[in-house]
């Protein structure tokens, strides 16, 4: 496993911690949980456009 793809599962594992914790919150009203549940979803596809560019830089080399 190469040092990006470690980062950006590391990455992947720290936002979906961060969700859950928020999410546990009672005190957090629902339009906070979906706009950070969005904010999660797009960190999620940045992260795996990432890999694919990473992916497909190693491919080409």
């Amino acid at each position: 496993m190469s040092i990006m793809s470690l980062s950006l599962n590391i990455a992947s594992f720290s936002i979906k911690i961060n969700v859950n914790r928020d999410k546990n919150k009672n005190i957090e009203t629902l339009d906070k949980v979906i706009e950070k549940e969005k904010i999660y979803n797009d960190s999620i596809d940045n992260i795996e456009r990432a890999k694919a560019a990473f992916y497909n830089m190693n491919m080409l080399q």
